[in-house]
């Protein structure tokens, strides 16, 4: 079922920055007020210190409690069992349970129009967080990741929740 619910060429823009010119840690795309189109919600910028490594939690921290959003992630800064390098982008349909149900319909409706814009093939769709655990991703994603080489990225690189809650956000 399709909802007439346009995605702006914002979207497409920071999505392709993420993609192609590797500029974003990571991007959040939300429906307006109206419910009537997809607009960008956060587009977290790279800068020299950042780290893939904690970028994955960063995305995390960002997804509303009580709203859905589509949103594009680097999965990257690990190694798998073989030792190389894991780079893979995501792409996540969130609806959690706690969202109202007219905007839960219309997120759900919208998502093939949204994958069509962004020329997305793969979706993750979840509501809720246990459902983005790294090792279920992972599991989805038939990565099997170099445990030892994330936990010495945890301690080299420890997540300073306060620096990734200062990312730009965008009003619709």
């Amino acid at each position: 079922m399709a909802s007439g619910v346009k995605t702006s060429d914002e979207c497409v823009q920071a999505f392709e920055r993420l993609k192609k010119d590797k500029c974003s840690k990571f991007c959040l795309f939300k429906l307006n007020q109206k419910l009537s189109e997809v607009v960008l919600d956060t587009e977290a910028p790279c800068n020299k210190k950042d780290n893939k490594f904690n970028c994955y939690k960063a995305f995390l921290k960002n997804l509303p409690e009580k709203e859905c959003r589509y949103g594009a992630f680097e999965y990257g800064g690990r190694q798998d069992h073989e030792g190389k390098a894991v780079s893979k982008l995501l792409f996540v349909s969130w609806a959690p349970a706690t969202a109202g149900m007219r905007q839960k319909m219309v997120h759900a409706s919208s998502l093939s129009a949204v994958k069509d814009k962004l020329n997305v093939n793969d979706v993750l769709q979840v509501t809720e967080l246990d459902e983005l655990d790294e090792d279920v991703v992972c599991d989805k994603l038939r990565i099997k990741l170099d445990k030892e080489h994330c936990e010495k990225m945890k301690r080299e690189h420890p997540f300073e929740e306060e620096e990734y809650h200062q990312e730009q956000q965008l009003q619709a």
